[in-house]
């Protein structure tokens, strides 16, 4: 009896688990898209550096596309994000 409530519980924590790092993943992923748009918008904004255009546009794109696959990439992108937002926060 005891071990079945222990398997069932596991269940259910390895359900959870895998619902919370698939969702962090796109969340990271959705993030870099939307940062990719940002900069797309500011090609049109901030013509003042024409060489740095390719590069800005790309990178994003590119860590959007490595966060959607690759599971610890985006739950590592992820807490470096919370740690630089409380960082900021702390400095106001």
């Amino acid at each position: 009896m005891r071990s079945e409530q222990n398997s069932s519980v596991d269940r259910w924590y390895v359900r959870l688990a895998n619902w919370i790092t698939v969702n962090i993943q796109r969340f990271v992923a959705f993030l870099f898209l939307l940062l990719a748009m940002g900069i797309v918008l500011g090609i049109f904004i901030a013509t003042n550096r024409p060489q740095y255009i390719i590069p800005a546009v790309l990178a994003p794109i590119l860590v959007a596309l490595l966060s959607y696959y690759s599971r610890g990439i985006a739950i590592l992108i992820f807490i470096v994000f919370i740690l630089g937002f409380f960082g900021f926060i702390h400095l106001l």
